[in-house]
């Protein structure tokens, strides 16, 4: 664990070190999907953006067509309980992430 500084001054502690959401986005390409999974280490860094979000301190994955981004799938567990943009913005940053890696411009919104 990395001590870091929180919020206001706080101390908090980092569970993995993650620097950004990008240290914690696979991509697979699966022909005409892709699979994205973000790590529990990258989903409390982006959690720290947006504090309100209810989002649980779990990994997600989900499934987007390669051509448009359209949602395919996505885990199920505690999610459904988070702010919906939350994790809908949580998404489009992955999904930004995967499209500069690999070059699928259908992923960019």
């Amino acid at each position: 664990m990395t001590k870091r500084r929180g919020f206001r001054g706080l101390k908090a502690y980092d569970p993995g070190g993650a620097a950004s959401i990008a240290d914690g986005v696979r991509c697979r390409d699966k022909g005409s999907t892709v699979g994205i999974n973000i790590s529990e280490n990258a989903v409390w860094y982006w959690k720290r953006r947006w504090p309100a979000s209810g989002m649980p301190d779990k990994a997600l994955w989900f499934e987007v067509e390669k051509r448009n981004g359209d949602l395919i799938d996505i885990s199920n567990g505690r999610w459904e309980q988070a702010d919906g943009s939350a994790v809908g913005a949580m998404m489009n940053d992955a999904m930004a992430v995967c499209a500069k890696r690999k070059g699928w411009p259908g992923l960019r919104r």
